[in-house]
């Protein structure tokens, strides 16, 4: 699947998971830490043209880096997956009344829900040479 695609299933996950969190009263993370967690993934994308396409898209210019598109990729689809999981995550909590992630005996789940309410999930922080993806720069006559 192609950069821009992945790039734009996120954001719609996004969304999905702002609505989401917005009709649930069970769950620890708020509607606005989800905006400014979307916010910073579109900054991201915004920076490095990856949402777009042609010449000034993230995918062009990784076109001949076969690792680094591999690698971007694949933490776009980790990001789409821990997004759906959080929206199942937020529907199950909306009908059940309570966090999916708690189990009898006090033993709690690892998801991605439960890292961003423990304040564990920042993508940048724990992926900062992804932010640094080498882009070309115009040249300049003078």
């Amino acid at each position: 699947m192609s950069i821009p695609a992945l790039v734009k299933g996120c954001f719609s996950s996004f969304e999905d998971v702002i609505q989401g969190s917005a009709s649930s009263e069970a769950v620890a993370v708020t509607e606005q830490r989800w905006r400014d967690e979307a916010g910073r993934f579109r900054i991201w994308a915004g920076n490095i043209g990856a949402h777009q396409s042609g010449t000034s898209s993230l995918e062009f210019r990784l076109r001949n880096a076969l690792r680094a598109k591999g690698k971007i990729v694949n933490l776009l689809n980790d990001l789409s997956r821990a997004l759906d999981d959080t929206k199942r995550e937020l529907s199950a909590a909306s009908t059940d009344g309570h966090s999916s992630t708690e189990l009898p005996g006090s033993q709690e789940v690892r998801t991605p829900l439960s890292a961003l309410a423990m304040g564990e999930s920042d993508f940048m922080t724990r992926h900062p040479r992804t932010a640094r993806t080498p882009r070309t720069q115009p040249k300049r006559s003078f």
